[in-house]
């Protein structure tokens, strides 16, 4: 008689997988561009509110930066534009925007995905802390608060750098519920 066959191995405990080099998976804004958090210093202040000019409500607010947590060419990263993930049923509810004080039109977007836009805030990453930006919104309008504006939760934003500032194309997305430290 022959002896049994030795049992099979047992099977190899598997490490976890490293974690991925690339930003995670951020659906909005449909665009090619770096959008994780952490590779940009850069958010906006929670929005101050106060009444405008004919009744309008303002949203103010700055962008400010921090510490960059991942070292890249978005870390100085200049300040092209802002975009807010806004709901499409607010079409129209926005008077105007403005950056440091200068109005400017509201440009509400729908296509190739809803946004909210303030434009030609142009400023490079020594002078963009402290940069003013407003949102004011018609108090007869579809959308009277941020909360609305954003399809009733905290606003989703994200800080695009100029298309032509570097091979990255740096449009870090946050929300006013990250935590910034």
């Amino acid at each position: 008689r022959s002896p049994p066959p030795p049992p099979p191995p047992p099977e190899p405990i598997l490490s976890p997988p490293p974690p991925s080099p690339f930003p995670p998976f951020y659906e909005w804004p449909a665009c090619e561009c770096t959008k994780g958090p952490d590779f940009s210093p850069l958010y906006l202040t929670r929005p101050s509110v106060s009444l405008g000019p004919g009744g309008n409500i303002l949203y103010c607010f700055q962008i400010q930066s921090n510490f960059c947590r991942q070292p890249n060419p978005c870390c100085s990263q200049n300040v092209y534009k802002v975009e807010f993930d806004a709901d499409p049923v607010c079409y129209g509810s926005v008077a105007y925007t403005t950056v440091d004080g200068q109005r400017q039109a509201a440009s509400f977007q729908l296509r190739p995905y809803n946004a909210l836009k303030i434009n030609r805030i142009n400023k490079n990453i020594i002078d963009v802390p402290y940069t003013d930006l407003c949102i004011a919104l018609k108090p007869d309008a579809a959308c009277t608060t941020m909360e609305q504006l954003c399809g009733n939760q905290l606003c989703t934003y994200s800080i695009f750098d100029s298309p032509h500032h570097n091979e990255y194309k740096c449009c870090p997305v946050r929300s006013w519920a990250d935590p910034i430290a």
